[in-house]
């Protein structure tokens, strides 16, 4: 079974890595940022050369996440546009510790650089439009509530857009929680999140936004995540297989129980179809 942390645990594994641990933050965000960009290369088929990705990128840690994987995916033949929803402008944009340093990085690579600010809507949808993926990366998981001002913004210029999305760590505008969508949100075709998946990306409406989900594994201790307080557990196919018994080839149907389904009321059978159709499946 797979471990699902929500938002605060989360958190607590940031600091605890680098207080208690010495990971560098700088490290855990260029792992993620790798792992973002080898997911945006397999959606594109594996070929970089001339295809076009635009990274958005917001203020903090989720952004700066966003900046490594738009230098790798630079360095490896695409034609990479940045989209700053940010304040601020090119010179002193207003940015996390760890995201700043991603984007003195990232300025010394071939990148072309948009700032939301700088862009009417029509130009800004045209932008994106225009790409053969687009990395999500505005808001993280401490997002809490509608995204407002830049944020919503880009948002809807995504959304309009309509090209193929891949969110960072959780889709812009889905509360990592809980999965509610209170404003404006990217719908993506796939998310990398990092370390666990998320509350809100296997519950409805976030689900729906999140598309498939990857867990990437970037550097945190694994007594971290093991210890983490679990919001709940996401059942795989290896777990459900691996609690069912051998059956020998020359096995029958008698020789595994009998099983009685009590369920159900007038014009109310279907949990007792179900539970019926579960029992038959199980063998």
């Amino acid at each position: 079974m797979i471990k699902v942390v929500a938002r605060h645990a989360m958190q607590a594994i940031d600091r605890q890595a680098a207080a208690e641990y010495g990971v560098p933050t700088l490290l855990l965000m260029e792992n993620a940022g790798a792992a973002v960009a080898r997911r945006a290369a397999a959606l594109l088929g594996g070929r970089l050369e001339g295809r076009r990705i635009v990274v958005v990128a917001g203020p903090g840690n989720n952004g700066g996440d966003g900046l490594v994987a738009a230098r790798r995916l630079a360095a490896a033949g695409a034609r990479v546009r940045v989209v700053m929803a940010v304040d601020g402008g090119p010179e002193q944009p207003r940015l996390s510790e760890d995201a700043a340093v991603q984007y003195r990085l990232a300025r010394a690579f071939d990148l072309q650089w948009s700032w939301v600010d700088e862009e009417p809507p029509e130009a800004g949808v045209r932008l994106l439009g225009d790409a053969d993926l687009v990395v999500d990366a505005v808001l993280g998981t401490g997002s809490r509530g509608a995204p407002r001002g830049k944020a919503s913004r880009v948002i809807e210029w995504m959304a309009q857009a309509g090209r193929p999305t891949l969110a960072v760590d959780i889709p812009s505008g889905v509360d990592a929680d809980t999965g509610q969508v209170p404003g404006p949100a990217v719908r993506c075709v796939e998310t990398v999140t990092f370390g666990a998946p998320k509350p809100g990306l296997l519950t409805f409406p976030g689900a729906a936004f999140a598309g498939r989900i990857w867990v990437a594994e970037i550097g945190f201790p694994p007594a971290l995540i093991q210890g983490a307080p679990a919001a709940a557990f996401l059942l795989d196919a290896a777990t459900a297989r691996a609690w069912l018994p051998d059956r020998p080839l020359d096995a029958h149907k008698g020789r595994f129980g009998h099983v009685l389904v009590v369920a159900g009321s007038r014009g109310m059978i279907g949990a007792g179809a179900l539970a019926a159709r579960a029992a038959l499946v199980a063998g």
